[in-house]
């Protein structure tokens, strides 16, 4: 019987399941390795976010500083108000939310080749500069009340909107201290008759915080 020819056929190709985000590599598929650094911590994105707000906290820690110590004065809140030192609070920490916010996005959604530190230099200049001027702005109606507060304690005490109020408050303070009962007392507020007020709150501040005595008054001889 003749035989069958023996004939060489290639060997059927087999279907290799590839893992995603990986590459052949020596004979097998190893994972790519700058999709396998993204997921580590230290990558340029997360080291420019961080070191950016780090830079932008820097940055806002002494307005917010100087106006949490406004805040706490009962003598400017008094005269002047609470509102602007709340909002530059407010300001300075939108900006940190906003910067944080938006390079995070910055990251994930623009295109490959526009994720470059000069367009993170740019959002970050571009941050401090809004923050900058919303201050700015923020810083006139806090210059114009101070300067009225202080044009009116220093020219028109006995007359003004607010320090009239404390002027009669020390008047009566003072008629009352001098009572013979209330003399030998450490303090007014130990005296019979003493009414606590947010005008008194405000002289006791002044002595505490300011070691100043009396108010509109002229000074002894």
């Amino acid at each position: 019987a003749a035989s069958r020819p023996v004939t060489l056929a290639p060997a059927a190709a087999q279907q290799v399941h590839v893992p995603p985000g990986a590459h052949f590599v020596g004979g097998s598929f190893a994972p790519d390795l700058e999709k396998g650094a993204e997921r580590t911590f230290l990558t340029p994105r997360n080291v420019l976010l961080v070191a950016g707000v780090l830079t932008l906290q820097l940055v806002v820690v002494p307005p917010i500083w100087d106006a949490t110590n406004l805040l706490d004065d009962p003598a400017f809140a008094y005269f002047v108000g609470s509102s602007a030192p709340a909002w530059v609070i407010g300001a300075c920490l939108g900006a940190v939310l906003v910067y944080a916010a938006g390079l995070a996005s910055f990251f994930r959604f623009s295109r490959e080749d526009s994720k470059t530190s000069q367009n993170v230099l740019r959002i970050t200049t571009g941050v401090i500069t809004g923050l900058g001027v919303a201050l700015l702005f923020l810083s006139q109606p806090l210059v114009h009340d101070s300067g009225a507060a202080s044009q009116e304690l220093f020219a028109t005490c006995h007359a003004g909107a607010r320090s009239r109020s404390l002027a009669d408050q020390y008047a009566g303070l003072r008629e009352l201290r001098l009572q013979p009962d209330c003399m030998a007392k450490e303090s007014v507020e130990q005296c019979e008759g003493y009414q606590k007020s947010a005008p008194g709150s405000v002289l006791k501040s002044f002595e505490l915080d300011y070691a100043c005595s009396g108010f509109c008054a002229a000074p002894a001889p």
